[in-house]
């Protein structure tokens, strides 16, 4: 199931993502009623509207990101540098969120550089903004399908800070985008 899983993942973050992306760009969000009509009541659950409140509080919102059996990483390479990466948040095989970074935001020329945040950032950062900081526990406690409206609706810029690349008393901030996983088309 999990090979099925990254499978999909890497063949949507290559070839389809662009245009997946336009048409999430397009799309602009739900909307209640939109929800509504299409049985998304999960809109209207508390767990989703406090996590709506939650979210708009912040600038940003941070992924703390620990490789492990609920949290996968893959990269893929172009011309021996990095194309992308991805992280993924996992209960059971059947709910799972996922988060990708580009170097570039323009697919059409992945050479040129576009300006994708790359925050070297403090650990003490982590203490300071831990409101603002979100793990796989959290993920967990609210629900993933409430967890990706919430962040998807509240149009935030999302980061991942990868323990792995924690160094002394300085930790990467990297400006990811959220797979379209539960968007019906």
């Amino acid at each position: 199931m999990r090979t099925i899983l990254i499978i999909l993942l890497i063949f949507f973050n290559s070839s389809l993502l662009s245009q997946i992306k336009d048409t999430i760009y397009e799309t602009k969000g739900f909307n209640e009623e939109t929800a509504y009509n299409n049985g998304l009541s999960y809109h209207y659950s508390e767990k989703y509207k406090w996590l709506v409140k939650y979210f708009e509080k912040s600038d940003a919102i941070y992924l703390l990101f620990e490789k492990s059996e609920n949290q996968l990483f893959y990269t893929s390479l172009f011309k021996k540098k990095i194309y992308s990466m991805i992280y993924i948040f996992e209960d059971d095989g059947l709910d799972w969120l996922s988060f990708y970074y580009l170097p570039y935001k323009d697919f059409d020329h992945p050479d040129e550089e576009s300006g994708v945040e790359v925050k070297n950032l403090k650990k003490r950062f982590l203490k300071k903004n831990s409101d603002k900081i979100i793990d796989i526990s959290f993920i967990k406690k609210h629900g993933f399908v409430e967890t990706f409206f919430a962040l998807y609706n509240c149009k935030k810029k999302l980061y991942i800070i990868d323990k792995r690349e924690f160094n002394k008393n300085k930790i990467v901030a990297r400006e990811v985008e959220m797979s379209p996983r539960y968007i019906d088309e």
